[in-house]
């Protein structure tokens, strides 16, 4: 879960970090603590465990993975690709993994 733009999709510079076991279907998590703001979610499947995102030629993802607002990338994405508000009473999103 990622605040700004700077920093984004360094996963050291995230706000917050969940680590959750996949699974076929749906798997939810729940980030706690947020005060009302903007946000954008990066989520990946660690198919191979070794903890990152692996990606070929250092840019193109090769495990699954998804941003909040799903939105249609041409090119790395961008924070704004995948913000949105977050306001005080909390939020439900839905993040589809691309293979």
């Amino acid at each position: 879960l990622f605040e700004r733009e700077e920093g984004f999709r360094k996963e050291d510079k995230a706000r917050q970090v969940l680590s959750l076991s996949a699974a076929a279907g749906t798997v939810a998590g729940r980030f706690t603590d947020l005060p009302p703001g903007r946000y954008a979610v990066i989520a990946y499947h660690d198919e191979n465990g070794d903890g990152k995102l692996n990606l070929r030629f250092g840019m193109f993802p090769k495990e699954g993975y998804g941003l909040s607002n799903n939105p249609k990338l041409s090119g790395p994405p961008k924070f704004a690709d995948a913000a949105l508000d977050l306001p005080g009473a909390g939020r439900r999103i839905d993040i589809r993994l691309d293979y």
